[in-house]
C-alpha cells in the first residue's frame, strides 16, 4: 500500500499505524487508535482514519487527532458514534511506562465529526487510574431493560417516586 494524503500527496512512513487498537471499519474507512510504539518520528498516540483502495492499493490518511505528551504504550479504544462523532478512550497504564510515569492521563472524550475537536472530556485525576476501553451509553439504554433487571427497577422506581414527590 502507498500512504496519501487527501490530495494525493505522498506521506512519510511516520504516517503509517504504529501500534493498532481496535480498528473500527466503515466500508472503505478505518478508523483506529494508534499507540504509536517505534513510530520513526516519536512515539505519538492518536487517533486516524484512513479510506483504504484494495484496487490501487492506495490508504489516504483522513485526518488524525493527537494530543502533547499523549503516549499510551498498550491501551486505547475508538468508537464511531451515532452522531458521525468519535469515542476516544485514552487509556493510561502507569506500569507500562517504564521510567516515564507523566504520561497523559487516562481520559474518555468526544470528538465532533466536523473539525475533529474535542466536545467533551472526563480525565481521571489519578496517574494509576488505568483505562481499557469505553462505550458510551445514554441514560435510555441502560434503563430500558430495567424491568428484566429487578434490582435495577427498583432503584429507578425509588428515584421516579422520589422526583415526584417533589414536584
Amino acid at each position: 500500500f502507498s500512504l496519501v494524503d487527501p490530495s494525493g500527496a505522498p506521506l512519510p512512513p511516520s504516517e503509517w499505524i504504529y501500534g493498532t487498537h481496535s480498528p473500527e471499519w466503515d466500508g472503505d474507512r478505518v478508523l483506529v487508535y494508534d499507540n504509536g510504539n517505534s513510530r520513526p518520528s516519536g512515539n505519538e498516540t492518536r487517533v486516524t482514519e484512513y479510506e483504504i483502495d484494495t484496487v490501487t492499493m492506495t490508504a489516504t490518511k483522513l485526518w488524525s487527532y493527537s494530543e502533547d505528551d499523549w503516549k499510551h504504550p498498550i491501551l486505547g479504544d475508538v468508537d464511531r458514534l451515532d452522531n458521525g462523532g468519535v469515542l476516544v478512550t485514552a487509556g493510561n497504564c502507569s506500569c507500562c511506562n517504564g521510567d516515564n510515569p507523566a504520561y497523559h492521563p487516562s481520559s474518555l472524550m468526544e470528538l465532533s465529526e466536523a473539525n475533529h475537536e474535542v466536545v467533551w472530556r472526563m480525565d481521571w485525576d489519578d496517574e494509576l487510574g488505568s483505562v481499557y476501553r469505553g462505550e458510551l451509553l445514554g441514560g435510555c439504554d441502560i434503563f430500558s431493560a430495567a424491568e428484566q433487571c429487578p434490582e435495577v427497577a427498583e432503584r429507578v422506581s425509588a428515584v421516579m417516586e422520589a422526583i415526584e414527590s417533589v414536584q
